[in-house]
C-alpha cells in the first residue's frame, strides 16, 4: 500500500506538500497540486487519515451516486431525492447527484478534490467495489441498500426478503393456492443488485416453506411492462 512518502517521491515534492495539497491548509501552485493529485490517483493512495484532513476544508455538499437508466429515475427517486435535499438543506448542506456510472477511482476523486463532504450510494450491489474501496477510508458514507458483508457500514434498507415472504404467506392465509408472481427481470439478478438478491431470497423462502403453486412472469420497471406481464399471468 502506498504511503504519503511514496506519493511525495513520485511527485517530486516534500511529504508536507502532499499533505497541504490534500487538506488545503496552505496555498500551493496549481500545477504542483494537480501533479500531486494525479500521483495520488496513480498510486491509489487512500489513508484513513485523509478523511480527517479534508474535514478542515469543507464543500458543504453531499454527493448522491445513483447510476441508473432514466426510466428508473422517474419512479424510484421521486420521493427520495427531494426529501434528501430538503433534509440536507436544514443542516446547511447541498446535494450533488451523479447519475452516470462512476468508477471507484472517480468516486475517491470527489473526496480528494474536496468536491463533496460525504457520499450516499444507491443501487448497492451484493459485492460492490465502490463500497469496498471506501469502507476503510474514514470518509462519511451511507449506503441505500446493503452488501452481502455490511459489517462496519452505515446503511438503510427495507427488509425486502421478509416482505416478499409475508405477502405470499398472507395470500395463503386467505385460502389461495395458485399465486401469480411478477418477478424482477433476469438482468437485475445478473447485476447482483442488493435488493434483487433480497427479493429472490424471499421468493425462495416462500417456495420452500409454503405449499403454493407459484406462476412467475418477469416484469421490467415500467407501467407498460407491468401491464404486459400481468396480462400474461391472468391468461395462464
Amino acid at each position: 500500500m502506498a504511503t504519503i512518502r511514496d506519493v511525495a517521491r513520485r511527485a517530486g515534492v516534500a511529504p508536507s506538500t502532499v499533505s497541504y495539497a490534500l487538506s488545503g491548509k496552505r496555498s500551493i501552485s496549481e500545477d504542483v497540486r494537480q501533479r500531486i493529485l494525479q500521483t495520488v490517483t496513480d498510486l491509489d493512495f487512500t489513508p484513513s487519515a485523509l478523511g480527517r484532513q479534508l474535514a478542515h476544508s469543507r464543500s458543504n455538499m453531499i454527493g448522491l451516486v445513483f447510476p441508473v437508466p432514466e426510466i428508473e429515475l422517474a419512479w424510484e427517486t421521486l420521493d427520495f431525492l427531494p426529501t434528501a435535499a430538503a433534509t440536507l438543506n436544514k443542516h446547511g448542506y447541498g446535494l450533488s447527484v451523479f447519475t452516470g456510472p462512476m468508477t471507484s477511482r472517480q468516486i475517491l476523486k470527489l473526496y480528494r478534490e474536496n468536491t463533496v463532504d460525504g457520499l450516499i450510494l444507491m443501487q448497492v450491489r451484493t459485492h460492490d467495489e465502490r463500497v469496498e474501496i471506501l469502507r476503510d477510508t474514514g470518509y462519511p458514507l451511507v449506503c441505500i441498500g446493503r452488501c452481502a458483508d455490511a459489517g462496519g457500514l452505515t446503511w438503510v434498507d427495507y427488509a425486502t426478503d421478509d416482505a416478499v415472504f409475508q405477502v405470499f404467506a398472507y395470500l395463503k392465509q386467505l385460502g389461495h393456492k395458485t399465486i401469480g408472481y411478477l418477478d424482477l427481470p433476469q438482468q437485475k439478478r445478473k447485476e447482483k443488485l442488493g435488493y434483487a438478491r433480497l427479493v429472490e431470497l424471499g421468493y425462495q423462502q416462500a417456495c420452500k416453506m409454503l405449499d403454493l403453486e407459484i406462476v412467475c412472469e418477469e416484469s421490467g420497471g415500467t407501467i407498460e411492462e407491468g401491464f404486459r406481464a400481468t396480462t400474461v399471468l391472468l391468461r395462464q
